[in-house]
């Protein structure tokens, strides 16, 4: 069954965090300027960085499968490894628990639907009146796009999920914000710290460990 163009043009235009055929809904909250005011204060104050490295390296938190610090890392999101430097805390927070309000132009993707209902999502490089280039954000590629062959243009902004912090503590929370507020500073982690943690996070390498082979409890053979 085939859909007509411009039935294919609305859904595509209606239906949010449309990516190959999946929809993602998820509920931000409202902003909270009081909230990023005490989490900022609080990170400070009880903030662990040297713990934030470990959680911002945890696989299960996926902050290294977008964002690179130094040589680790992907490349779909802004490079951190000077974010502390350059960012205010305030800023850090806002984009962590917040991070459609404010993106980077470089960092706001793009959903282009074609003539054949393909749909292509990536962050706008180049446009001419012939030719539209994204680079593509799950591969990295540029891919070219003939004007022509374009049903539709959609905005995505940023590819940041909202909620990634919503099972952390707390603490956790406070740790992972002094932890980025200290790269490029460097006060509290050092850079080989980091690198160290890094390459054997981002390794995907089998774990070595040692077997006790013996029993657990030899008074019971």
């Amino acid at each position: 069954m085939r859909f007509s163009p411009c039935l294919l043009v609305t859904v595509f235009l209606l239906i949010g965090g449309f990516w190959n055929g999946k929809t993602v809904v998820a509920d931000e909250l409202p902003y909270d300027a009081e909230l990023v005011k005490s989490l900022v204060a609080e990170s400070k104050k009880q903030g662990n960085p040297g713990r934030g490295a470990v959680i911002y390296s945890a696989p299960t938190n996926a902050c290294l499968s977008c964002h690179k610090i130094g040589d680790h890392g992907g490349a779909v999101g802004p490079d951190l490894s000077e974010v502390g430097k350059k960012q205010k805390l305030a800023h850090i927070v806002e984009s962590l628990f917040w991070p459609q309000r404010v993106v980077a132009d470089e960092y706001k993707a793009i959903a282009v639907l074609n003539q054949d209902g393909r749909v292509f999502r990536g962050y706008r490089v180049n446009e001419n009146d012939s030719t539209l280039v994204i680079r593509d954000t799950a591969t990295g590629k540029s891919i070219s796009i003939q004007q022509d062959d374009i049903e539709a243009i959609r905005p995505v902004g940023s590819l940041m999920p909202v909620g990634l912090l919503a099972t952390m503590s707390l603490q956790d929370k406070h740790d992972l914000i002094s932890f980025l507020a200290d790269l490029g500073k460097h006060e509290k982690v050092s850079v080989a710290g980091i690198d160290a943690l890094l390459s054997h996070s981002h390794g995907h390498h089998p774990e070595s460990f040692t077997m006790q082979r013996g029993p657990l409890e030899p008074e019971r053979w």
